[in-house]
């Protein structure tokens, strides 16, 4: 007969086989059980609470496993229910497009068209939303690109209710829309002598595209502004005397300004390309973005490199579309003649 050791001391078991015992988790040997008490794979028992390592019992040990006390910080975030109608409404946008895919491209459409826009600053903020993510994530370009014009073609023309056309004493019309909490948006340098002309005008105005288009062009001006100011500052501090390790501290904060503003600015100049293949916007508009990045040229004739790769990122996008007529193909023959003076030696700074 073998004998186990068990905790409880040395206590005499039979075996039921008379073979070898083999070593189990509670200490010493332990022989075989023909009767199918359970594989036991490397001491290991299945069966339930013997042998001294309970599986099922959450302990890794002899005995109950000793229980351990949650300590939650009197700060700790929790999620915060909307505080009102309008940013429910931007809530649920947000959420609809980061869920967005080619796979249930119509359902969240749907559900994007069926929130109520009722006011004019949530129009601006639904278009914030669907420009941020397709400007910041520039592998689905096309599938926001294809979600901006399926917005655009159901927005097109809408007469929205916070249009507000107002008569004056001087017998014409002001066009307002009002915005959050009864905010107005003016235009006191336009007065209608009709009113069906005043109506015309904030319909075109208010419209999805023209909000849209605004974006864009402010995108584009107001990054390349902050690309120039930022090489002004790194120059500036560069003449200052500051300690090695505040040096590279800013060195650290300039290149993550200038990697997030050139992401923006690529991603902006993609989603333009996008959206001019899909008959959104004009050739007028393209050429408008070419002619902006030729003007950044140092006037020594100079050119930076990420003027460079926006320009190459721009003929990429369109380039197939405009070599197909002869009028755009000498527009693009053009661009591309810049293209190759810049490869020139000395020319980029």
């Amino acid at each position: 007969d073998l004998c186990v050791f068990t905790y409880d001391g040395f206590s005499p078991q039979p075996s039921n086989r008379g073979g070898k015992g083999r070593m189990s988790h509670g200490g010493g040997y332990q022989g075989h059980n023909k009767g199918g008490q359970g594989d036991r794979m490397g001491g290991m028992d299945r069966g339930g609470d013997r042998g001294g390592f309970h599986r099922r019992g959450g302990s890794m040990g002899y005995g109950a496993a000793p229980s351990v006390m949650k300590h939650t910080s009197a700060n700790a975030w929790k999620p915060r229910a909307p505080v009102g109608e309008d940013e429910a409404k931007t809530k649920k946008a947000r959420s609809l497009l980061n869920k967005i895919s080619r796979e249930n491209y119509g359902r969240i459409i749907d559900q994007i068209l069926a929130i109520d826009l009722s006011n004019f600053d949530l129009l601006r903020t639904l278009i914030d939303l669907a420009f941020e993510k397709a400007i910041t994530e520039r592998h689905f370009c096309d599938l926001y690109a294809d979600c901006i014009v399926k917005l655009n073609s159901y927005y097109a023309g809408k007469d929205w209710s916070w249009i507000n056309i107002t008569p004056t004493a001087e017998e014409s019309f002001v066009v307002a829309f009002v915005g959050a909490a009864g905010e107005v948006h003016e235009f006191p340098d336009k007065t209608f002598s009709t009113e069906e002309e005043a109506k015309n005008f904030a319909i075109k105005k208010g419209s999805f595209k023209t909000q849209l288009l605004n974006k864009c062009q402010d995108l584009f001006e107001r990054k390349n502004n902050e690309l120039a100011a930022l090489e002004a500052e790194i120059a500036s501090a560069k003449t200052v005397a500051m300690s090695a390790i505040d040096l590279q501290r800013k060195k650290m904060d300039w290149s993550e300004k200038r990697c997030k503003s050139k992401t923006k600015m690529l991603g902006n100049v993609c989603f333009v390309g996008a959206l001019y293949l899909r008959g959104l916007l004009k050739q007028r508009i393209i050429c408008m973005c070419f002619d902006s990045l030729l003007e950044e040229c140092g006037g020594d004739g100079t050119i930076e490199d990420d003027i460079i790769e926006t320009f190459c990122q721009l003929i990429k996008s369109v380039g197939a579309t405009l070599d197909k007529t002869v009028k755009t193909r000498e527009i693009l023959n053009g661009y591309l003649r810049y293209l190759q003076s810049w490869a020139a030696p000395g020319v980029r700074s």
